[in-house]
């Protein structure tokens, strides 16, 4: 209870680094929805080349760990795995195009998730904790959007990922104005 209040503590301090975080989302929405093709190409080697760097650091771990790691063999195998499938990836943009609407749909969905947990969390302390939550579901349903739209994915993509970063600020805002309506509130009892 205690680290939650702490977590809780450290959020309302720092109310405005949602609003930072939003309007860094609300900016790249806007600009990759004016320019999609780049968007979708930019997202697609951004997609490969953290497959390649995460594979790539996953065997490293597994080597210099692998007297202190029990079944390192795993670890090890997992990272050739991800490194192969990044450098599959790099050497072949086309198919991390059509790869990226999954890796997408999976993310938009997560934080969407994240924001309805950040409302259920917020609903105690705060009246208006339904935009957040509004928002939250708004982010599900473009990750579903995202991840049944495999075949028509190529620019919608863009554009669903555009809009999905644009929600995700504006649900960035949402949480700042209620931490600092908190904070404002916990410095006026204190």
């Amino acid at each position: 209870m205690n680290n939650l209040f702490g977590e809780i503590k450290f959020d309302i301090k720092h109310w405005y680094l949602p609003l930072i975080s939003g309007l860094l989302f609300v900016g790249l929405g806007i600009w990759s929805a004016m320019h999609p093709l780049v968007t979708l190409v930019s997202l697609s080697y951004i997609f490969s080349f953290t497959f390649l760097i995460v594979g790539t650091l996953q065997v490293i771990m597994a080597i210099v760990n692998r007297k202190n790691m029990i079944g390192w063999g795993w670890s090890l195998a997992g990272g050739i795995f991800t490194a192969a499938l990044g450098a599959i990836l790099v050497a072949n943009p086309a198919l991390s195009v059509t790869t990226l609407p999954l890796y997408l749909g999976f993310y938009v969905m997560f934080q969407g998730f994240n924001s309805v947990g950040k409302a259920i969390e917020y609903k105690d302390h705060s009246s208006n904790w339904g935009w957040i939550l509004f928002s939250g579901i708004v982010g599900i349903l473009l990750g579903f959007c995202l991840l049944s739209n495999i075949a028509l994915a190529g620019l919608t993509a863009a554009f669903i990922a555009s809009f999905a970063l644009i929600n995700t600020g504006i649900s960035e805002f949402f949480v700042s104005a209620k931490l600092k309506k908190l904070k404002n509130e916990f410095d006026l009892k204190n």
